[in-house]
């Protein structure tokens, strides 16, 4: 049987770190290190973390190391695909969408590994 989450206070070269394990959907057993100046503030992170997991799940912790790159692709796929029409009546996907990917490729260019959080 695999453990779904636990936190302890780790130190690492000479610096404190608070650090939550968690089992993911796919039964991956995942880290989480946050850096706190004392012990007593990597436990309430820890908490705050562990809150987090409960709260609103592992989305929320995966999301802080979600790129704009990985953001513009996942827009690209899910929201940005050509018309379709039918009879002259445009019944799915956006009408300038190459206008919007030409918009977009700079922005990726520009801003591509930084995190967004």
């Amino acid at each position: 049987m695999s453990r779904n989450k636990s936190g302890s206070v780790r130190t690492k070269d000479g610096k404190i770190y608070a650090r939550v394990t968690y089992t993911d959907q796919l039964g991956k057993i995942r880290e989480v290190w946050r850096k706190a100046e004392t012990r007593t503030e990597a436990k309430e992170l820890i908490k705050q973390i562990l809150r987090t997991l409960d709260d609103y799940g592992e989305k929320t912790i995966q999301a802080e190391y979600m790129t704009f790159k990985n953001l513009a692709d996942y827009f690209i796929k899910t929201y940005l695909t050509p018309p379709e029409y039918i009879n002259a009546q445009k019944v799915a996907g956006l009408r300038s969408y190459k206008t919007v990917l030409f918009q977009l490729k700079p922005a990726i260019e520009h801003f591509g590994n930084k995190l967004l959080r």
